[in-house]
């Protein structure tokens, strides 16, 4: 059985370093049983803090940012740009496993009142 985690500290208006991301999103719940069939597939903390520190570096993550992340898995890139200082997160993901970690994820890391997550299939219809 898995272990209860500690939440993670964040700094809601300011960002943290890239090494530290790295550090804090490899320590988030993982995803339980990858689905090649669904396209899922493992992102490590190092590549998410590195993405993220690229699109911070941009300007184009700061607190008025709504940031979407589809198929979202365990929610890593989604937390990050949370903890990054996005005002806004919504991971959507379609697998229910997937969303239990994610949900998993998001109270361990302590950003639930900036991320919302959304168990759902996402078609044109919508």
């Amino acid at each position: 059985m898995r272990q209860p985690h500690t939440p993670i500290e964040r700094q809601p208006t300011q960002g943290v370093r890239q090494r530290r991301l790295a550090m804090l999103l490899s320590s988030l719940p993982g995803h339980p049983c990858l689905d090649v069939g669904l396209e899922q597939y493992s992102t490590s903390g190092d590549l998410a803090a590195s993405w993220l520190a690229q699109i911070a570096a941009f300007g184009d993550l700061d607190a008025d940012s709504v940031v979407a992340d589809l198929g979202a898995g365990n929610g890593i890139l989604g937390i990050g740009a949370a903890l990054m200082g996005a005002g806004q997160v919504v991971l959507v993901e379609c697998d229910e496993a997937a969303c239990a970690a994610a949900f998993e994820a998001v109270e361990h890391s302590g950003v639930g009142d900036i991320a919302e997550v959304m168990c759902k299939i996402v078609n044109e219809d919508l």
